[in-house]
């Protein structure tokens, strides 16, 4: 989908764990920056050692929301 731009609807773009992408991005990259610029909050994680335990407590609330989510219908 070439010079196709992310849907303007979108209000937050996280790039987790793609060195190439996320320095791409960084970098306002002229294939990658104009389907992306009009996002509003850009977001661009690496995963190191030292990171493993935010991760695993990242993931541990991203269940507990998605199952509060599940219980209450939303």
């Amino acid at each position: 989908m070439a010079g196709e731009k992310l849907p303007c609807s979108l209000l937050l773009l996280q790039i987790k764990e793609c060195r190439l992408l996320g320095e791409h991005c960084k970098k306002k990259h002229q294939q990658i920056w104009p389907k992306i610029s009009h996002i509003p909050t850009i977001q661009i994680w690496r995963l190191c050692q030292t990171d493993f335990t935010r991760r695993y407590i990242e993931d541990q609330v991203a269940i507990a929301m998605r199952e509060l989510q599940f219980w209450i219908g939303s």
